[in-house]
C-alpha cells in the first residue's frame, strides 16, 4: 500500500513486535462495529495508525473492517477479506484514531477461523 506521510507528521515504527496485540479472542464477532481501544500502545495525539491483520475463515467473504471512532460512514472503511477458504489473508492498513487512541471494528459472523491484529506504527 503507498500513502504520502501527512504533511508535517513523523512515522513512528514500532520495531520489531514479538507478538500479537489483539487476537480473535479479544474481539467481538457479531457484525456490529465497536471499539478497538489502541490508547496503551499508541500516544496522545496520533494522527493515523498503521495496522497489520490477518483474517482466516472457512467461508468466503468473510471480513474485518475498521474506521475512526464515531464515523457513521462505510464505503471507505480499510478492510481485509477472505476470497479463498482456509486460507490466511494479510493486509497493511491505515485508520484514524480519535483523540482517545480509539477506533472502531466490524467483524463478520459465521466461519472467522482466526484474526490477529498488530500495531506496526503511527504518524503523531
Amino acid at each position: 500500500m503507498f500513502f504520502s506521510r501527512p504533511a508535517g507528521q513523523k512515522y513512528i515504527d514500532r520495531g520489531d513486535i514479538e507478538a500479537n496485540d489483539y487476537l480473535i479472542t479479544d474481539l467481538t464477532v457479531d457484525a456490529a462495529w465497536h471499539d478497538l481501544d489502541l490508547s496503551a500502545i499508541i500516544p496522545k495525539g496520533t494522527v493515523l495508525c498503521m495496522l497489520l491483520v490477518s483474517l482466516n475463515s472457512s467461508v468466503l467473504s468473510k471480513m474485518m473492517k475498521f474506521r475512526t471512532k464515531g464515523d457513521s460512514g462505510t464505503y471507505n472503511a480499510p478492510l481485509v477479506m477472505s476470497s479463498v477458504i482456509n486460507q490466511t489473508f494479510y493486509t497493511s492498513l491505515v485508520v484514524h484514531p480519535d483523540s482517545d487512541g480509539i477506533v472502531e471494528y466490524f467483524l463478520s459472523t459465521g466461519g472467522i477461523i482466526s484474526i490477529t491484529i498488530i500495531v506496526q506504527g503511527w504518524f503523531v
